[in-house]
């Protein structure tokens, strides 16, 4: 089995710089853009099926990237992206400032020192992030051993998200390297596969096809 995770496209959050978290923001017009451009560059690949986070920026981009072809999209809620709770929609000025209620800075370890990161009011851990997605690559383990061992997976997902799946296939375990290369472009796509040993190996990082 290979998984090509994708991140979503663009969309006017990103280009504001504000948490979207679980906050369901749709594509702009440029993620579109970037969302069929990816599909064009993963034309000869022969997916066998699709699974997405249920927020509409992953959604429509998984729909995009396999426009054309006859896939039913599985809508998995472990690939929802990380939940800032309460600080959805605050400004995030790199690399480690947000603006908060009162308009002043706050330091926010979020990309620059995620082993001390402070969760937000009502938000998510990396652990919970890193816990809920490996529990969907062990299923998909499970499930290739018992349907599809050769199956060509799509995974769209979200930034925060589509690392933690790679802290997962790495067999990672110190959130200080959470970010690798850093937080993926809009549309890139990782590829891992799956061995014999029913371990993960990761093959490219951000390939980017536009």
């Amino acid at each position: 089995m290979k998984i090509y995770i994708l991140r979503h496209g663009q969309t006017s959050w990103n280009t504001l710089r504000k948490l979207q978290g679980q906050t369901d923001i749709p594509l702009n017009e440029n993620g579109i853009l970037l969302a069929r451009k990816t599909g064009a560059g993963l034309r000869d690949v022969p997916f066998d099926r699709v699974y997405s986070s249920p927020l509409r920026r992953s959604l429509e981009t998984a729909r995009l990237a396999v426009e054309g072809r006859n896939l039913e999209i599985v809508i998995d809620r472990r690939l929802e992206e990380i939940s800032f709770g309460t600080w959805e929609g605050r400004e995030f000025l790199p690399p480690e400032d947000i603006v908060g209620e009162d308009g002043k800075k706050e330091k926010f370890y979020f990309i620059s020192r995620p082993d001390q990161y402070a969760v937000p009011p009502e938000g998510e851990s990396f652990e919970q992030i890193i816990a809920r997605t490996g529990e969907f690559l062990r299923d998909l383990a499970a499930k290739a051993g018992r349907e599809a061992p050769d199956a060509n997976i799509l995974v769209s997902t979200h930034g925060c998200a589509s690392r933690a799946l790679l802290f997962n296939i790495c067999n990672k375990t110190d959130i200080r390297d959470y970010w690798g290369p850093g937080i993926p472009a809009n549309c890139a796509v990782s590829i891992a596969s799956l061995q014999e040993n029913g371990q993960w190996k990761l093959e490219k990082t951000d390939v980017v096809y536009y």
